[in-house]
C-alpha cells in the first residue's frame, strides 16, 4: 500500500527518504495496512505537536537558549523516528528555531563577555584599595556573586576570563594575608610599648607621690596617646591597667578634697540636744509653763535643722 511519505510491503512499513536521510523500515503491519499507516501517521503528528509546543515556550521564555539542546536532540532523532509525515517541514522548522536560538545565545555571550570584562576591571580597581579591608570584603562578595550568575561567554575566551578573575582573587588573598601579618606585628609592638609605660609608672609609684612624679606620669599619659592601635580586646585591658596605676597619683587628691569638706553633722547633733532638753522640760513644768515651752519649741523648729522626732508629745 502506497502513502505520500511511505508505503507497506510484505507486511512491513517503510518511510521514504528525505533530504540526506535514507529510506528506512519503521514497523510492521500487525492488523491491516490501513491501520498500520494510520498508526505511524499519528506518531508523526505527536512529533509535530511537540515542536509546536517548544516553539510556543521559546516565545514566552526569558532564558530561551535553554531549549537549544532539546531541539538538537529532536533533530538528531528524526533520522530513525518511526512515523509517516512531512519530515522536511519539521526538519526545516527545527533548523529555523535552532538558528534563532543560536543568535540569541551569541548576543547573550557577547553581553556576558562585556559584563565579565567589567567585573574583572572592577575587581582589579577594588583590590587597589588595600588599606580599606572592610570596604574590599563587602564589595568582593558582591562581585563574586555577580560573576557566578553570569553565563558563559565564547569558548575561545571563557577559560581566559576565568583565569584572570581567579588570578586577581588569589593575588588579593595573598596581599590580605601579608597585610594581616603586618598588622599583627604592629599590634604586638604597640602592645609592648603600652605595657612598658605601665611598668614605668609602677616603678615611679615606689618614689611616692610628689610634684616631680606626677609630672612624669602626665608625660607618660601624653606618650600613651601617640603609640597607635592594638586589638580591641587588648585596648580595653590596657586602658584598665593604665587607669589602675595612674589612680595612685590622682585619685587621692580628689578623696582629700572630699574629706576636707565641712561636716554639718555636729550641728545636727547640737540641735538634737537642744530639742531633747526642751522636750524633757515638758515633763517637769506645770501646764502653763509647758504650753509656753511648746510654743517656743515650735518657733525654734522652723529655724533649726534637725531630724524628725517620732516620739509623741503629751
Amino acid at each position: 500500500m502506497k502513502h505520500k511519505y511511505g508505503y507497506t510491503k510484505d507486511g512491513k512499513v517503510f518511510r521514504h527518504a528525505f533530504l540526506h536521510h535514507e529510506e528506512i523500515q519503521i514497523g510492521i503491519v500487525k492488523t491491516t495496512e490501513e491501520e498500520a499507516i494510520q498508526y505511524f501517521t499519528k506518531k508523526y503528528d505527536v512529533l509535530s505537536e511537540k515542536i509546536n509546543i517548544i516553539e510556543k515556550k521559546i516565545s514566552e521564555a526569558t532564558n530561551k537558549g535553554s531549549y537549544l539542546l532539546q531541539l538538537i536532540h529532536i533533530k538528531e532523532s528524526i533520522q530513525k523516528y518511526k512515523g509517516l509525515g512531512d519530515f522536511i517541514r519539521v526538519y526545516e522548522k527545527i533548523e529555523l528555531l535552532e538558528k534563532y536560538l543560536k543568535e540569541i545565545i551569541s548576543i547573550n555571550k557577547e553581553k556576558n563577555k562585556e559584563a565579565k570584562e567589567a567585573l574583572i576591571q572592577e575587581l582589579s580597581t577594588l583590590i587597589d584599595h588595600q588599606n580599606d579591608i572592610k570596604h574590599i570584603q563587602k564589595n568582593l562578595k558582591d562581585i563574586r556573586e555577580r560573576w557566578i550568575k553570569k553565563g558563559d561567554t565564547f569558548p575561545y575566551i571563557n577559560a581566559e576570563y576565568d583565569r584572570r578573575f581567579l588570578s586577581l582573587l588569589k593575588a588579593y588573598y595573598t596581599q590580605k594575608k601579608e597585610y594581616n601579618a603586618t598588622l599583627s606585628r604592629t599590634f604586638y609592638e604597640n602592645k609592648k610599648k603600652y605595657k612598658e609605660i605601665i611598668e614605668q609608672i609602677k616603678h615611679i609609684q615606689k618614689k611616692g607621690k610628689n610634684k616631680e612624679t606626677i609630672e612624669q606620669v602626665k608625660t607618660f599619659q601624653r606618650n600613651w596617646k601617640t603609640i597607635g592601635k592594638v586589638s580591641i580586646k587588648d585596648k580595653q585591658h590596657l586602658q584598665k591597667e593604665l587607669q589602675k596605676v595612674t589612680d595612685f597619683f590622682f585619685i587621692k587628691d580628689t578623696q582629700k578634697q572630699k574629706n576636707s569638706t565641712p561636716n554639718k553633722t555636729p550641728s545636727i547633733h547640737i540641735n538634737k540636744n537642744i530639742i531633747s532638753n526642751d522636750l524633757n522640760r515638758f515633763d517637769t513644768k506645770d501646764n502653763t509653763d509647758r504650753i509656753a515651752t511648746k510654743k517656743t519649741y515650735f518657733v525654734n523648729k522652723k529655724t533649726i535643722s534637725f531630724p524628725k522626732i517620732k516620739e509623741k508629745l503629751e
